[in-house]
């Protein structure tokens, strides 16, 4: 009885390692998604080829992240940012 009972911690413990990490690689999404928009912004004032891309880039990203943490009004809001900066890198060009 004792070794079904580890077997079962194991499983536990090799489940909920997994788990972590995928929760791990959300917030990483989300890390380069707001790192690609602040570059994004900074990059605006001087080469403005590269912002609609950083910008589409970091909300492909943050609304991964948004589906991930199931917040609509933010699922939302990056839809429409999105929208608006392929709008804008398409009308540019």
């Amino acid at each position: 009885m004792c070794m079904a009972f580890g077997k079962a911690n194991k499983l536990k413990t090799f489940i909920s390692y997994y788990i972590n990490m995928v929760i791990n690689i959300f917030y990483i999404i989300a890390i380069i998604g707001l790192l690609s928009i602040i570059l994004g912004t900074l990059v605006i004032y001087k080469k403005r080829k590269y912002t609609y891309p950083l910008f589409i880039i970091g909300g492909i990203c943050l609304e991964i992240y948004s589906i991930y943490i199931e917040d609509l009004i933010f699922i939302i809001l990056q839809t429409v940012f999105i929208l608006s900066s392929v709008y804008v890198l398409i009308r540019k060009k």
